[in-house]
Formats: C-alpha cells, sequence, structure tokens
C-alpha cells in the first residue's frame, strides 16, 4: 500500500494513538488530502484543542509546583 495513501496514513495515526502519541496523530492527520482531509477535519480541531490543553495543564503543574516549592522554601 501507499504510504501516502488515506488508509496508510490512518493506519499510522491509529497506531501512534493506541501508544498516546497526540502529537504525531495530529502530523499525521494532517498529510491527508481530498475528501479525505475534510473528514478528519472535525477530529483535527478537537485533538489540537486537547493538545493546547495539555500544554496549558503543564504550565500550570509546573507553575504549582514552583509555588509549593516557594511555600516549603
Amino acid at each position: 500500500s501507499d504510504p501516502g495513501s488515506a488508509e496508510s496514513i490512518v493506519a499510522q495515526t491509529e497506531k501512534y494513538l493506541a501508544v498516546g502519541d497526540l502529537e504525531a496523530a495530529v502530523i499525521s492527520v494532517e498529510r491527508l488530502t481530498g475528501s479525505a482531509k475534510s473528514a478528519a477535519a472535525s477530529w483535527l480541531s478537537s485533538a489540537k484543542a486537547r493538545q493546547g490543553a495539555e500544554q496549558v495543564l503543564g504550565s500550570l503543574h509546573t507553575h504549582a509546583l514552583s509555588l509549593l516549592s516557594m511555600a516549603k522554601g
């Protein structure tokens, strides 16, 4: 199967998701073209929103740890 085909891209995306690699899955889905790209648009939008939320949560976690460290000091 052609590695650039929609079927191959979706299969690779599923593998990334199975191991929890959302970033790689998003990059993979962004390679889709035509009707496959249109079909994946909603998923891609949600995945990017989740990426943003995870980044914010990571920043909040780091900030909270910093505040706890200062409070203990």
